[in-house]
């Protein structure tokens, strides 16, 4: 007898407050560490994407500066 595979639960891509604000400040981090300034654009507009309406001011404002960031190639 074979048996059915597991349904796979898509996971809400909603973030808690709390975490939100570690991921916002990771996304800084990454972006001054790493210099890693496309992963976290494109991360910072998905999240005010997914969270639009959910988040205060403070983080609205922190992930659009992170996302309006150029990304810019040295010749």
């Amino acid at each position: 007898m074979k048996t059915q595979p597991k349904k796979t639960v898509h996971k809400s891509r909603m973030v808690p407050q709390k975490s939100l604000e570690d991921y916002i400040s990771h996304l800084e981090v990454c972006l001054h560490t790493e210099n890693r300034k496309k992963f976290v654009r494109d991360a910072a507009q998905s999240m005010l994407l997914w969270h639009d309406g959910k988040l205060t001011n403070i983080q609205s404002e922190r992930l659009r500066a992170l996302a309006n960031i150029t990304v810019g190639f040295i010749a």
